[in-house]
């Protein structure tokens, strides 16, 4: 659980820059039509969106080896914490190709999208909870918490 917790602590820091500060800056500058900024900003956006792809991608396929390693699949599902483990991949895949979408077409975000995001980025937040259970001072109040 501890060799996992780093790259968690990246993904979730990434997560929370992209979704409130890459994303707005970006779509805005695309609604408003500053090409300029637009064309500026929009390769970093496009790394943003790529490397947040990958950390989603590294996660989900971490969480398919345990589920092909532990065999049992009612077992596996019977916890809580690995949905708390599964669902943000797929969710923030999900939210990148809405914004890919929301790019190209150069409309604000649908309010599906933000419940997708939003849902993501509370789920990230619980596995951080979840992860600070890892910490003698802590985890006995993560414990009372959950």
């Amino acid at each position: 659980m501890k060799k996992n917790f780093y790259p968690f602590l990246f993904y979730m820091t990434f997560t929370v820059i992209y979704c409130n500060f890459v994303f707005p800056n970006i779509i805005d500058l695309r609604i408003s039509g500053s090409s300029a900024a637009f064309w500026s900003f929009l390769p970093f956006a496009a790394l943003a969106q790529i490397a947040l792809f990958l950390l989603s991608m590294y996660f989900f396929l971490t969480e398919c080896t345990q589920l092909v390693k532990g065999g049992d699949f009612a077992d596996y599902f019977g916890s809580i914490w690995n949905y708390l483990d599964f669902t943000p991949p797929i969710l923030m895949t999900v939210t990148i190709v809405n914004h890919v979408q929301q790019l190209s077409r150069g409309v604000p975000d649908s309010e599906m999208g933000v419940a997708i995001q939003a849902i993501a980025v509370l789920l990230i937040w619980f596995k951080f909870l979840y992860f600070l259970r890892i910490f003698k001072s802590t985890s006995s109040l993560i414990r009372m918490i959950v």
